[in-house]
């Protein structure tokens, strides 16, 4: 009767709640994936170095010039240079 309906609704609803959960899950599962990929550490990891003058990041040799004391963070630690030469390529 009645209650049968009713058991067989809730454990719809149930499955339901269940899936949205679990497809919630893998959705942010994934964004920490992405994220975790692309964090400043992991660049650092692969190879890649932070460049800063002043404190202030540079990702252009525009914003640098010959004599400029610049510093690169790597994954062990940091390196104060000094640039001597700035040679121009282009930009893809």
């Amino acid at each position: 009767g009645l209650g049968k309906v009713y058991k067989r609704q809730i454990i719809k609803l149930e499955k339901i709640s269940q899936k949205k959960i679990t497809n919630s899950y893998d959705i942010l599962h994934n964004i920490e994936t992405e994220l975790l990929e692309f964090s400043p550490k992991n660049a650092l990891k692969r190879g890649f170095a932070i460049v800063q003058k002043e404190r202030k990041l540079v990702n252009s040799i525009n914003k640098i010039n010959v004599s400029d004391k610049i510093n690169l963070s790597l994954i062990d630690g940091n390196v104060d240079c000094l640039v001597t030469k700035i040679t121009s390529k282009k930009v893809l």
